[in-house]
């Protein structure tokens, strides 16, 4: 799942480029960011309201269902040093 975040503070470096942005996470934890890493979405005030820490109505799908892992103590040790025989 991805982070929303809210972009506080552009950060310009000396040669005037944008490189980080302080960013705020929806528990109001201000984190600092290269704008590498960053997606733009543009949303309107009007379109979304997100309240930080709400979980109702949020639900993690449990994805082990059904499915068994083999312990690993069983797995077979993959030997990288040998060459590999085609």
């Amino acid at each position: 799942m991805w982070k929303l975040l809210r972009i506080k503070d552009i950060k310009i470096d000396k040669d005037g480029k944008v490189r980080n942005v302080q960013v705020e996470t929806p528990t109001g934890k201000l984190l600092d960011r290269p704008i590498n890493v960053l997606y733009p979405l543009e949303v309107n005030d009007e379109e979304i309201h997100l309240e930080p820490n709400k979980k109702e109505n949020m639900k993690i799908p449990d994805t082990s269902e059904g499915k068994k892992r083999m312990p690993m103590e069983n797995r077979n040790t993959v030997q990288y040093s040998r060459e590999m025989e085609l």
